[in-house]
């Protein structure tokens, strides 16, 4: 994964593996998140010691009305929803709004299960901090000024992991980006003018 530069990884049903390997690391799935499978594929792989790969479909995959994957378009509220959307409810006019910000704190959830691992682990520090980086950056970007009954919680662990104010880390990650890219700053000076 490192040597691809691939910091997210999701896994739920993909594959197997020894159970022994999630008693060992007391590595479980995230509960009442979307994507709880990327925090846990993640840190399954990067403590995997041998992946062995079978081009072989051996199962069938069912998809199913209103899953995660089939309602992100939806703008209207469903009628019933889990209690971690409906607490978010009155902070968004539409459905769509309300899931793209769940969507980025789960993945800011992901980001402090993956910090929590590194921590208690001290392996792979390098990796594991670009994947941090990673999953926190939907939120930097695009939801960090709306205020929800999660904002405080989200803003304590970035402040954990050495962000203090998240406009100047917004900004910092925007010159760095546009820095690495010289095409990118040509085509934000066009489109200023």
């Amino acid at each position: 994964m490192s040597k691809n530069k691939f910091y997210d990884f999701y896994f739920a049903w993909q594959g197997s593996f020894k159970s022994e390997i999630l008693n060992h690391y007391n590595l479980r799935f995230t509960h009442g998140i979307f994507h709880e499978d990327h925090d846990f594929g993640t840190i399954l792989f990067a403590l995997a010691k041998k992946i062995a790969y079978i081009n072989e479909a051996l199962y069938v995959y069912r998809i199913r009305s209103n899953s995660i994957i089939t309602s992100q378009k939806e703008h209207h509220f469903p009628q019933k929803m889990p209690l971690n959307l409906e607490i978010l409810r009155p902070c968004f006019k539409d459905y769509q709004s309300l899931r793209a910000y769940f969507r980025a704190y789960c993945l800011v959830r992901i980001a402090e299960v993956v910090y929590d691992f590194m921590q208690a682990n001290k392996n792979k520090q390098k990796f594991f901090k670009k994947v941090i980086k990673k999953y926190i950056y939907d939120y930097i970007f695009y939801h960090s000024k709306t205020n929800t009954a999660f904002t405080q919680e989200i803003h304590k662990f970035l402040n954990k992991i050495g962000i203090k104010n998240v406009n100047f880390y917004r900004q910092k990650l925007l010159i760095r980006m546009y820095w690495r890219n010289p095409k990118k700053i040509i085509a934000l000076f066009f489109k200023q003018k």
